[in-house]
């Protein structure tokens, strides 16, 4: 039976890479649809992220 320490090691190591994992999908969903809005509505990436960005921090000071 594994020890205490043994558990709660392998916990954090579990834990760590479940959120990395996470990280990166919702950056990749992120990535995805921008570069989707960017051809949909004919404008290029950087102007759909500046757009974007604004947006956000609008909502989140509001």
């Amino acid at each position: 039976m594994a020890a205490p320490k043994q558990i709660r090691e392998t916990y954090a190591q579990v834990e760590s890479e479940a959120r990395r994992l996470v990280s990166f999908l919702c950056e990749d969903t992120v990535k995805t649809c921008l570069e989707e809005t960017a051809k949909r509505t004919g404008e290029s990436l950087e102007q759909v992220k500046e757009v974007m960005a604004a947006e956000w921090s609008m909502a989140g000071s509001g």
